[in-house]
């Protein structure tokens, strides 16, 4: 990379990897002296290639003799929360009536995993006073993360009721909360051979407290898998108007301190600078 000769405090002539990123045309390079607050020698990666530029704003050099220095800004990310999903009734559909039921019989299901298992109550029959399922509601969604494999239910006075069931997300369990979040980060929901769930997560101070959902989907047949994604709003970038004895002040009007090994400190919480 060749050697820094007037670097005015902004880096460690020692070490390449605490100096300050220069963006060029085509690539990065970094300062051989200073010759204003926005103005620099710059050496292209060591090649010998050396030529003066100027700090521009807003956008990435795209001419030869501009240049950026670029912060991002922002709270650090942190560790990422986790989360998985349970599954509920979303439709039911009777396939099999039976025989010998009473309106108010609750129906179950025996098989599957569950905190909660589903409940279905006859509302009305077909005889008198006990007879063929007639009219019915999903009075207990459950809280199932494996399905019962079959609809085919148990409990009641009668027998041999079934049921095609349908099932959708019908909750989202946070089991790593994270951290550092500035805005409520977006919750992705995949897999499971269902389509349409959705769900939005809630913060309590920075990390997340819990997802809502917003829509159950349909057609899961495994519970789905459950992303949290931060939004690209966590972290900003301002690039820099001028530098001068390891102090910067960006476009923006903000001021932060250069300091080799640690990045940029200032006005907001900063993160070391990044290149194209």
């Amino acid at each position: 990379m060749g050697r820094p000769l007037n670097k005015r405090n902004l880096g460690d002539p020692a070490d390449p990897g605490f100096q300050v990123v220069l963006n060029i045309k085509g690539g990065t390079s970094f300062i051989l002296n200073q010759k204003g607050s926005s103005r620099f020698t710059a050496d292209d990666d060591g090649s010998g290639s050396q030529g003066l530029v100027t700090l521009v704003n807003e956008h990435f050099p795209d001419e030869v003799g501009e240049a950026s220095i670029v912060i991002r800004v922002g709270v650090d990310p942190g560790e990422p929360a986790t989360a998985t999903s349970t599954l509920k009734i979303v439709t039911a559909t009777l396939t099999n009536a039976g025989s010998g039921y009473l309106a108010n019989d609750d129906l179950t299901f025996s098989e599957g995993t569950f905190t909660e298992g589903a409940v279905i109550t006859v509302t009305s029959v077909v005889g008198e006073p006990a007879g063929s399922i007639s009219t019915f509601n999903v009075s207990t969604p459950g809280v199932y993360t494996v399905i019962p494999p079959s609809g085919n239910a148990q409990g009641g006075t009668g027998n041999e009721a079934a049921f095609a069931l349908e099932w959708g997300v019908g909750g989202i369990i946070i089991t790593d909360a994270g951290g550092n979040y500035v805005n409520p980060p977006i919750v992705q929901i995949s897999g499971g051979e269902g389509a349409g769930a959705s769900a939005v997560s809630v913060l309590d101070t920075d990390f997340v407290e819990s997802a809502t959902v917003t829509s159950p989907g349909s057609e899961y047949s495994t519970s789905p898998t459950v992303s949290i994604v931060r939004t690209i709003t966590e972290r900003s970038i301002e690039m820099v108007k001028t530098l001068h004895n390891r102090t910067a002040r960006t476009f923006q009007g903000n001021s932060y301190k250069w300091s080799p090994g640690a990045g940029f400190t200032g006005d907001v919480n900063a993160g070391n600078i990044i290149s194209t």
